[in-house]
């Protein structure tokens, strides 16, 4: 199993060194969350919504951590971080807040003419378990966006960030551990 190094990439500072999953820590989180998606689907979109803004709120408490974390994993600027990791995921967040449960709706759609006298409707159903591959260059905001999409969907999620972006991949799973 090999360690990856943490570097923020603008100053070299080490940020620390996290030990890689092995394969067998990797379908044992697999295991988990498909066992774990068997009840979460049954959830209703209001307990889901409920879910995400336990998100909403832990980002507003712990923004300033979130921000210097996020700002030292990309090499970016404090207000830079702000803008592109954490205002997306608030925006993200708020608009499932308010249409979730229409966009969710089981909904009537038209018949087509030959199958007249019939009724059609288009229901969603979650997924299972999905997983969340996050790119390197916006962590928070390319991963987070995906993750509470899945979530609100009723889906559970495993997440695997960029080895680049590793610190910030520690800082997304302390938001959905403590939140």
């Amino acid at each position: 199993m090999s360690n990856i190094v943490m570097v923020n990439p603008a100053t070299g500072e080490k940020l620390g060194v996290k030990k890689a999953m092995s394969s067998d820590q990797v379908l044992d989180a697999y295991k988990k969350a498909k066992q774990k998606a068997k009840s979460f689907n049954k959830t209703s979109i209001r307990e889901r919504i409920n879910e995400i803004k336990k998100i909403k709120k832990y980002i507003h408490r712990n923004i300033e951590s979130l921000v210097e974390g996020f700002s030292k994993d990309g090499g970016k600027t404090k207000s830079e971080a702000l803008i592109s990791e954490i205002f997306p995921v608030l925006d993200c967040i708020n608009y499932y807040e308010k249409n979730a449960e229409v966009i969710l709706a089981d909904k009537k759609v038209k018949t087509p003419l030959a199958l007249m006298g019939r009724k059609f409707y288009v229901f969603y159903e979650p997924l299972g378990t999905v997983l969340v591959i996050a790119p390197w260059n916006y962590p928070s905001t390319l991963s987070m966006i995906p993750i509470i999409t899945a979530v609100v969907a009723g889906n559970t999620v495993i997440y695997k960030p960029a080895e680049e972006a590793t610190h910030s991949g520690i800082i997304i799973e302390k938001i959905f551990k403590e939140s």
